[in-house]
């Protein structure tokens, strides 16, 4: 009494959510021919109800050796599987996320948001009523880069072809890196994407930028080797997770060929890329990577600013038709660089040096007494600043867990109602603040979060960070240990280093058990500054012992007999048991 089908696997094309809903029509109609049928209870009108969601699945075969099946699982099947249950009889029920892909092309009838199973708030559904009689023109932003498309386009074909290829593409924040890698997956058509963003937060925690992309892929349904890679995280030796690590992937690469998009070299932990790195290039695979600057052992890919053409194509795109000097500041202001050019158009509307008339933007007041805020930096405090009195509030309270917060979290840390603060975070989306992702927010840029942290007073962001501390805390509960990275950074710059010295120093053996040796010394490094302003003999002990662990296992002999030898002295200090087992 029930079907799957599924759109994007094994082959994904790019409008396999226009697709989907194009197809639940077709079938809601085509059933309707079937009319009445006579049973014994009386006569029945044959329907159906469906339920349609977007994301990552795990495809692959399963079965025995008799018999294999193909099929998908997921968080996201599961998703699809309750809006079903939410549709009534002939209707088409969709989640937000495939909204958000087909929301030019059909008509619907948004609806309360529901709760759902498995899901920790209500989600956003909308019914399907039709195809709109007239489609929206979404405006084409992406100018003046046909000759890296081309160049990257070869590139992906000889990777997917078998001849795998690790490229960075690096150039300046904000020179559109991460859209053009965006651009080039667009179709995805033959291969699977892997998304892993960097995550200042979790730059510090090994493998968090991986985990993190998991959850995102999978929610709740890790594939059981990966689960097993991450459980045994802080037990096995790094040869044996690596070996784990690529045998998925090798798993993955026999299904179809993949394309793997590390976002921001700067943000994400040493060990995913490590991981990633060792992967042979044997397969049918692009790694992709993006950073500011070039990267010894890939092969580097530079994106330039635009020049004074493609700067006036992107104004007129994005905004409509401006007279040259419009045009002219603005790309000296910016120096083409697609991030600048938006904010220096907001701010020169915002400050009235430019005004619309008879459809033309036109200068008001000479250009050259615009004054450009002396940083990057400065230029989005000044995008804050503009913002409502509410609004900005909650964007400073984002700024301190930093990325992957939702309404509900900054509503039970920071004391404003849900209804309210789910209200501000859509506002945010609107203005180019945040953006959204299954239930959950993150700033839509980098700089963005740094300004909004950067205007909160000291004593503020210490009192912030303690309340989120312990809403994660007591959040995590039983598996709070496994957060050790980001409880101890917020303890730490609340100023509450009793708290923050015991999740420092698990992080501090946890890197060092994964080989993360530089990350490890880091971390123990912050425990001896930190125990300098508190008494813990404990804490010492074990701060000198991990060093000691770490310079030794680095080859680093004196520095280890060094601190083995503090470490002796601590441990004669608590009792000689501790000392024979440093002995």
């Amino acid at each position: 009494d029930a079907i799957m089908v599924i759109f994007g696997a094994p082959v994904a094309h790019k409008d396999d959510p226009e697709r989907a809903v194009r197809a639940a029509l077709e079938m809601i109609e085509a059933i309707k021919e079937l009319g009445v049928v006579h049973t014994p209870k009386g006569d029945v009108q044959v329907n159906m109800s469906i339920g349609i969601n977007t994301g990552e699945v795990v495809a692959l075969n399963m079965g025995s050796d008799r018999r294999m099946e193909y099929t998908v699982m997921g968080d996201n099947v599961n998703l699809s599987a309750r809006l079903e249950a939410v549709a009534n009889a002939g209707e088409v029920i969709i989640s937000d996320r495939t909204y958000r892909y087909v929301k030019d092309i059909f008509e619907f009838d948004k609806l309360q948001p529901v709760k759902v199973k498995g899901k920790e708030k209500p989600i956003q559904i909308y019914r399907v009523r039709g195809i709109k009689k007239k489609r929206a023109v979404v405006s084409r932003v992406f100018v003046n880069r046909d000759a890296e498309m081309e160049e990257l386009k070869s590139i992906l074909e000889e990777a997917i072809g078998g001849r795998g290829r690790r490229i960075n593409i690096h150039g300046a924040y904000g020179a559109g890196k991460t859209t053009l890698v965006q651009k080039l997956v667009e179709e995805r058509a033959g291969y699977r994407f892997i998304h892993i963003k960097g995550d200042l937060y979790l730059k510090n925690e090994p493998l968090g930028a991986f985990k993190a992309a998991v959850k995102d892929m999978y929610g709740d349904s890790i594939p059981e080797e990966l689960g097993a890679i991450f459980s045994e995280a802080t037990q096995s030796s790094p040869e044996i997770l690596t070996r784990s690590f690529i045998s998925f992937f090798s798993k993955l690469l026999a299904v179809s060929p993949q394309v793997i998009f590390l976002e921001d070299l700067n943000t994400i932990d040493n060990l995913t890329i490590s991981f990633f790195e060792q992967l042979p290039l044997d397969r049918p695979m692009l790694l992709i990577l993006e950073s500011e600057t070039p990267v010894e052992g890939w092969e580097n890919f530079e994106i330039k600013p635009l020049n004074f053409d493609a700067t006036k194509e992107l104004i007129v795109n994005v905004y409509g038709e401006a007279e040259p000097e419009v045009v002219e500041g603005i790309y000296k202001f910016s120096e083409g660089n697609p991030f600048l050019i938006h904010q220096v158009f907001n701010l020169l509307r915002a400050r009235r040096f430019i005004r619309e008339k008879d459809g033309v933007w036109r200068a008001v007041k000479k250009l050259e007494r615009f004054r450009m805020p002396e940083s990057a930096l400065g230029l989005a405090i000044e995008t804050l600043d503009r913002l409502p009195e509410d609004l900005y509030q909650v964007v400073q309270f984002a700024s301190v867990p930093g990325s992957n917060f939702s309404a509900e979290m900054i509503s039970n840390i920071f004391g404003i109602s849900i209804q309210k603060a789910g209200d501000l975070f859509r506002e945010g989306v609107e203005r180019g603040i945040f953006k959204y992702r299954e239930g959950r927010y993150d700033f839509a840029s980098s700089l963005l979060r740094d300004a909004a942290y950067s205007t909160l007073f000291k004593k503020r962001r210490r009192e912030f960070h303690r309340r989120v501390a312990e809403y994660l805390e007591g959040y995590y509960g039983e598996k709070r240990y496994e957060y050790s990275f980001v409880l101890g950074h917020h303890y730490e710059m609340a100023g509450e280093y009793d708290k923050a010295i015991e999740y420092i120093l698990k992080s501090g053996a946890i890197a060092r058990n994964l080989g993360d040796y530089a990350l490890a010394l880091d971390y123990y490094e912050r425990a001896l500054s930190i125990l300098k302003k508190i008494k813990s003999p404990e804490g010492m002990l074990e701060a000198t012992t991990g060093l000691g662990k770490v310079f030794f296992a680095t080859g680093e002999i004196q520095s280890a007999r060094k601190m083995f030898r503090r470490a002796m002295i601590w441990a004669r200090r608590i009792d000689m048991k501790r000392l024979a087992e440093i002995l």
